[in-house]
């Protein structure tokens, strides 16, 4: 899925997740009316010396099989 993939869907629920062993990268699990779903990473990483704190962050968006496996929710 691509972000224009998102455009007009619905959302039905909404899920933040993790690795089970690791926290610095955050993934949000989007559950859409049609019966699709996809997963929202953010992350940092990747010097590229235009970031004001060294690190840039980056925000992805994928539905490719297997991109669930291994997450957890997180405990509120």
């Amino acid at each position: 899925m691509t972000l224009d993939g998102l455009k007009l869907k619905t959302i039905r629920s909404a899920i933040i997740m993790k690795r089970p062993d690791y926290d610095d990268v955050g993934y949000l699990c989007l559950y859409f009316t049609d019966g699709t779903k996809c997963l929202v990473t953010a992350g940092y990483g990747g010097y590229t010396g235009k970031s004001e704190d060294e690190y840039p962050t980056n925000i992805g968006v994928s539905d490719r099989e297997g991109c669930f496996e291994r997450l957890v929710p997180v405990d509120d």
